[in-house]
């Protein structure tokens, strides 16, 4: 409800390859907000990551892994309504491995994701946020089949299991399992 000068800082770097090759690449990217008039609303946020590719004859390794830490504002939707935002993180990494054969190409992939919840306050009384924490695996395959230069039929297949280490005592653990497919065709850099 009351207004405040702002500071915002925000630097990043971006390191890249452009080898024929093989490939690498760096981000790191940093969001320092400081409220002058509000100091607990003052946030850092930052993200890492690191990733990579290594061409096997006619195949691709590619290997990524992340870190975002940000925090979740009041303001915004499904959001609570904290004294201070929310501080999360999330933690990423993820493996593919291209294999092609003619006109077709078959890219199996794992994901592995970490979500963390850091505690707030709600009208001063602590609000401990930890039942939304959750450790996601994903593992699928993406087909593709060339029927001509850029354009191209393709299936997608991916299973998730979704885990709450620390579910709320009032309710039953949100665990899942999904299954998800996707068919169409990607015609000229569009996906239909």
């Amino acid at each position: 409800k009351r207004g405040s000068w702002t500071v915002a800082t925000r630097p990043s770097l971006l390191l890249a390859t452009d080898w024929p090759r093989d490939a690498f690449g760096l981000q790191v990217a940093i969001a320092d907000t400081r409220y002058l008039s509000q100091p607990a609303q003052s946030r850092t946020d930052y993200t890492l990551g690191v990733g990579g590719a290594v061409d096997i004859g006619r195949d691709r390794l590619t290997l990524a892994a992340s870190r975002i830490v940000a925090h979740q504002d009041r303001t915004g939707l499904d959001a609570l309504a904290s004294d201070r935002p929310v501080r999360m993180s999330i933690d990423d990494a993820r493996a593919s491995y291209d294999l092609g054969s003619g006109r077709w190409t078959a890219i199996p992939f794992l994901r592995g994701a970490r979500f963390r919840y850091g505690d707030t306050t709600i009208q001063g009384a602590p609000a401990p946020q930890s039942y939304r924490d959750r450790d996601v695996a994903e593992a699928g395959v993406a087909l593709r089949y060339e029927l001509a230069p850029r354009r191209e039929a393709v299936a997608h297949l991916r299973a998730a299991r979704t885990s709450y280490p620390r579910p709320s005592a009032a309710a039953p653990a949100p665990d899942s399992t999904g299954l998800r497919m996707l068919l169409g065709v990607d015609y000229d850099d569009g996906m239909w």
